[in-house]
């Protein structure tokens, strides 16, 4: 699904498709189309992985013909008189969760140079994972995808110093900083620094602006007051 969902926003934004097509509904139906072929032989491999082992152990079918193509490629259109063969990519990496992700190369990467650069699954550009001490606060502000931020935030080497945020609070669960936004409407943004157990990763997350103590901020991401947040009891 993750590599399917990257095959497809690759296409629209490289190749238009959309603009070549109905775009009513027929239009979207050939898009889905177009975008599930690429990576169709993911889809079926479990189905195709029943028939050869039926093939193998039980009794012989025509499908073997099929399964065995489909682990050449990474998808396909068959039709009778013109195929469509996506090859496999070269590399691709990824996190204990199954999620497209490298942090020193593209985690997807086809023959022909394509590929997509990528951390815990969220797709960001080349400089984020190649390059992160380069990113400024600048970069940071005005990157509009809230995920491509957070992740930028993970990769800045000294993420507080460069965005220039001051220390507000420290508590048990975390730490509270303030961003100056200015010329922004906002004014100024409260980010707490977390630390997730189970992956080790930091994260920091924006909470409102009238919150000054680290522990109500925590708690705050959950939904909870200060006194009802009880990480013991949530473990």
């Amino acid at each position: 699904m993750c590599l399917g969902r990257q095959m497809n926003t690759a296409l629209y934004d490289r190749l238009g498709l959309l603009e070549a097509i109905d775009n009513g509904e027929n239009g979207n139906i050939i898009w889905n189309q177009i975008a599930s072929d690429g990576v169709r032989a993911y889809i079926e491999q479990g189905q195709l992985t029943v028939c050869r082992f039926l093939h193998d152990v039980f009794k012989p079918n025509r499908l073997i013909h099929l399964a065995r193509f489909n682990e050449l490629v990474s998808g396909y259109y068959l039709g009778h008189k013109l195929a469509w063969l996506v090859r496999k990519p070269i590399r691709m990496q990824q996190d204990a969760d199954g999620l497209l992700h490298s942090g020193d190369r593209k985690c997807l990467e086809y023959g022909d140079g394509w590929g997509v650069y990528a951390w815990h699954g969220v797709v960001v550009p080349e400089r984020v994972i190649m390059q992160p001490e380069t990113l400024t606060r600048e970069d940071w502000l005005n990157e509009r995808n809230l995920e491509v931020r957070r992740m930028m935030q993970e990769r800045m080497p000294n993420f507080v110093e460069t965005i220039g945020a001051g220390w507000l609070d420290t508590g048990k669960y975390g730490s509270l900083y303030a961003v100056d936004l200015a010329p922004d409407p906002e004014e100024v943004a409260h980010y707490v620094h977390v630390q997730d157990s189970s992956s080790a990763r930091s994260y920091y997350l924006r909470v409102p602006p009238t919150i000054h103590r680290a522990d109500e901020a925590v708690a705050w991401t959950f939904g909870l007051s200060e006194q009802e947040y009880q990480p013991a009891q949530e473990a």
